[in-house]
């Protein structure tokens, strides 16, 4: 048997719920954690306080991090679809008008490593 195990990363949109529910959570705990500070402030110590500061700081950085992560999610879905449209419309052509070619084109300079090169954008007239 071939059969595969689903993960939540198996789509894009698969892995964009999963942030979503992970940037909930987090929120949730921000909250808490805001809360906590507030109580802890006037009741516990100043070693108590800074701890939850830095529990708090985490959560902000995680939650950053998340939403890039979901634009890069974005991104990545929004490529996947042009790039199916494209490849569809170049299927859908007659075998006689063969595929338009692209506006642009995207080479490496001849004079530089492949490793260290960067594309290079050439628009047509």
């Amino acid at each position: 048997m071939n059969s595969r195990i689903e993960t939540p990363f198996d789509t894009i949109e698969n892995a964009q719920e999963y942030l979503r529910l992970l940037a909930e959570t987090i929120a949730e705990n921000k909250n808490d954690i805001e809360n906590e500070i507030t109580i802890a402030t006037s009741q516990m110590s100043d070693g108590v306080v800074q701890a939850l500061r830095m529990v708090e700081y985490n959560l902000e950085k995680l939650q950053r991090h998340l939403v890039g992560s979901s634009r890069a999610l974005n991104d990545l879905r929004s490529l996947r679809r042009l790039l199916l449209q494209e490849r569809r419309a170049t299927n859908d052509t007659k075998p006689d008008q063969g595929a338009k070619t692209p506006d642009v084109i995207s080479t490496f300079p001849a004079t530089e490593e492949p490793n260290d090169a960067h594309p290079v954008f050439i628009t047509r007239n």
